[in-house]
């Protein structure tokens, strides 16, 4: 099931399943499973964001291309792909999932709590990293400023 989706610069996402992010010349949305089907997912635009919550049950992957992503809010326990990154700022909120950027941000700014965070394909001229205890950061290299998180 395929479906055009309207200009965004921030997602927010809560499933379990796999989500595939990649650059493009449009904003469009691929849903893969034997199932799928758009009313298993339920789409919320406002101003520039894009919230969805998926039924991973039915809906196992999400493919989502974007002209332009500054924001990613990955909810649940699943596993989020960026493909092709090429942005100036990339904000990501990824609270226990896991989380890969295969591309280039001129800035990243990551808080993760528990989650897991490949950036071993990534290309980062400035990087910003607010992590819990239990999250892992998996690194090509090692330049990166940790600021360090407690919970209360």
């Amino acid at each position: 099931m395929e479906r055009e989706l309207p200009e965004f610069k921030e997602i927010q996402m809560e499933t379990s399943g796999e989500v595939i992010l990649k650059r493009s010349h449009r904003n469009f949305m691929t849903l893969q499973g034997d199932s799928a089907s758009l009313e298993q997912i339920e789409i919320l635009e406002d101003e520039g964001r894009l919230a969805l919550v998926v039924d991973e049950q039915r809906i196992p992957r999400i493919v989502i291309e974007y002209k332009s992503l500054e924001s990613l809010s990955a909810g649940g326990a699943g596993y989020y792909r960026i493909q092709n990154a090429n942005e100036k700022v990339l904000n990501i909120f990824n609270p226990l999932s896991t989380v890969s950027i295969h591309g280039y941000a001129k800035e990243l700014r990551l808080t993760s709590y528990e989650g897991l965070v490949d950036l071993s394909n990534a290309s980062i001229k400035e990087e910003q990293l607010i992590l819990g205890q239990l999250a892992q950061v998996i690194r090509a290299n090692d330049n990166v400023r940790f600021i360090s998180y407690s919970q209360k």
